[in-house]
């Protein structure tokens, strides 16, 4: 039986607003490998669990 993680809402938000977001812009800002999040929002690959806690803070303070 295959586990499933749950992907917190705030990384949720990312793929669901891909298409408004300078994606490159946003890895630069936070020293992330380039392709990184790209890859992730276009669902070719997970994220590693390094990048939650800035990209989660990211997209709450992208929200107000």
């Amino acid at each position: 039986m295959e586990k499933k993680t749950k992907i917190a809402t705030d990384l949720t938000w990312y793929i669901d607003h891909k298409e408004l977001l300078n994606i490159n812009n946003i890895e630069k800002q936070l020293s992330m490998p380039q392709g990184t999040l790209r890859k992730f929002v276009d669902g070719k690959r997970g994220l590693a669990e390094q990048w939650h806690s800035d990209l989660i803070r990211l997209a709450k303070k992208m929200k107000k």
